[in-house]
């Protein structure tokens, strides 16, 4: 966390000067660890999303909109969609700093981004992210000027602009079920965001993983999964560096989330 800093610069050209009771922009650092990486030693995308997860929960609870404040007003956050761009995967042991702000809010949903840097300040990833909060019991979205008093400072973006809807899996190229167990939920109840990023990865065959290189993720969050439900983890490959995933409630046919994922040959090394 950025405790000392006065001010923060944007690549916007914002200069926003922090108060002594509010940060603007939130630094945290994660060593990455064994069990965050993959069998190349470099950390999963999944890890990634729940640091990410982790410092927008930090952040969210310094600007009093954390889990525990919204909890007491009956609220909840929920995770609408999500895109992840890297440049390298952090490897085991390495350092990285993972800064994230918001971005901007209008009448239902708030916006953040995040961007990771190594000790040497060089980019190694971005993220965009959009966020809703909803009724605890009715599951309904609430307008944001109902629990957030306070405004972003900047509408600079750590990738680009929301992207084109994805599109539905037509063709089943690869195939996985799941069932929902105990480690796959969150404090809410259901499953939690990063948990559908390691599916939809699980998803693909090893020898895709051990040819392919993740460069980007885009997911879009549409139903929630809870305990001991069956799911078929679904993919396309509608090109050679391009897939398309979802993950399916089948008794009902509905796709709790749609997913489209970029890939690098492995050749071109991380």
């Amino acid at each position: 966390m950025t405790k000392t800093a006065e001010r923060v610069w944007f690549s916007d050209g914002r200069v926003v000067v922090n108060s002594a009771d509010i940060l603007y922009l939130w630094e945290d650092s994660y060593e990455v660890r064994s069990y965050d990486v993959d069998f190349n030693g470099v950390a999963k995308c999944e890890s990634l999303c729940q640091f990410m997860q982790e410092s927008a929960w930090h952040h969210a609870e310094h600007l009093g909109v954390g889990y525990a404040q919204l909890v007491g007003k009956g609220l909840m956050w929920v995770l609408s969609r999500l895109s992840v761009t890297l440049a390298r995967a952090p490897r085991w042991g390495e350092t990285v700093r993972l800064r994230t702000w918001m971005s901007g809010r209008d009448r239902l949903f708030c916006y953040r981004d995040f961007r990771f840097v190594d000790q040497d300040e060089c980019v190694l990833g971005a993220a965009t992210t959009v966020w809703f909060a909803v009724d605890q019991r009715s599951r309904r979205p609430q307008r944001t000027d109902s629990y957030l008093s306070v405004e972003p400072q900047t509408n600079e973006r750590a990738g680009e602009g929301r992207a084109p809807a994805i599109p539905a899996v037509q063709v089943r190229d690869h195939e996985r079920p799941c069932r929902v167990g105990y480690g796959d939920l969150d404090t809410n109840g259901h499953v939690s965001n990063a948990t559908y990023v390691g599916w939809l990865l699980d998803g693909l065959p090893l020898a895709h993983h051990q040819a392919a290189v993740l460069r980007s993720l885009e997911i879009e969050y549409l139903a929630e999964a809870f305990g001991d439900e069956a799911l078929s983890v679904v993919c396309e490959e509608v090109a050679d560096s391009a897939l398309l995933h979802a993950v399916i409630r089948e008794g009902e046919g509905v796709a709790l989330c749609r997913a489209r994922t970029s890939w690098l040959s492995a050749s071109a090394g991380t």
